[in-house]
């Protein structure tokens, strides 16, 4: 007898592959995204405040609603500096970009 996870598969196997699709897109991949950006935020080069990993990953972040969303809800942190820096403007960090800016508060916050 099939357990219920592989139930699971077995019906959104038989889905059409644009409903399959949307599934990936809306709820698995971007559980995949959060985990690419966790393990950068716990690499030793982030506990050291190098912000500059994290940084090539702002502009995707920033530009995927359902990972913001998604980033709101799961981070503790992501929501402060999501309003600052994005919500409100506010530049902390006169000597860098946007999102570099960005990138430094969420590790500063994380590891300072």
């Amino acid at each position: 007898m099939y357990n219920d996870s592989e139930l699971l598969v077995f019906y959104i196997y038989d889905l059409p592959f644009d409903i399959r699709k949307k599934i990936f897109l809306d709820y698995l991949q971007t559980g995949f995204r959060y985990k690419k950006i966790e393990k950068i935020l716990s690499m030793p080069e982030s506990v050291a405040l190098n912000y500059q990993r994290l940084s090539k990953c702002i502009p995707h972040i920033l530009a995927s609603n359902t990972l913001i969303t998604y980033l709101l809800k799961t981070d503790n942190i992501f929501p402060k500096i999501y309003e600052k820096h994005i919500l409100r403007d506010e530049k902390h960090f006169e000597l860098l970009d946007p999102e570099n800016g960005f990138a430094l508060a969420w590790l500063m916050y994380l590891y300072h």
